[in-house]
């Protein structure tokens, strides 16, 4: 199984910068989606999710650019430091960045099958950090906030047309 990790891994870091955050979004707006699915069918759309927002301007701004920024920061590069300074596995680093980041989303989801999604999502996260590390010429961090940025808007985008 390692060898085949192994070999994904290189297959990837072979591709170019864009073409990774793009498989990354991809990845992570389908696991959302798929999910959103499962939510909607078994337990009904979202009833407490509630945004705290007094104006669209102000969830646009948050959820599209100071989110995505904030947990790519702490989520992503303070954890991979800490990490790093103590020399502690990436396996490791992938499940802790997840866990932290699927708890800071508690507020706002109501069932376990939301909170696994973005358990799912910060090791998506956390690994294309690991991956961008690894690659020359990379910005992990430039990267993996883009990845956040697009799915964040994509998913904005979509609250804004069918939700609200």
């Amino acid at each position: 199984m390692k060898n085949i990790l192994n070999k994904i891994e290189k297959f990837l870091l072979k591709k170019k910068n864009i073409s990774l955050v793009f498989l990354f979004y991809l990845t992570n707006l389908t696991l959302t989606l798929f999910c959103s699915f499962f939510v909607d069918f078994f337990e009904g759309p979202y009833t407490n999710n509630e945004l705290f927002y007094n104006s669209k301007i102000q969830l646009i701004i948050s959820v599209i650019f100071i989110a995505p920024l904030l947990e790519t920061f702490i989520f992503q590069y303070l954890i991979f430091i800490i990490f790093r300074k103590y020399n502690i596995n990436n396996f490791i680093f992938l499940c802790v960045s997840s866990f932290l980041f699927s708890l800071v989303h508690l507020y706002k989801y109501e069932n376990l099958l939301e909170i696994i999604n973005i358990f799912f999502i910060g090791i998506i996260l956390a690994y294309a950090y690991l991956l961008f590390t690894k690659k020359e010429k990379s910005s992990a961090f430039k990267n993996v906030y883009l990845i956040h940025l697009l799915h964040n808007c994509t998913i904005l985008v979509i609250y804004l047309i069918f939700i609200n």
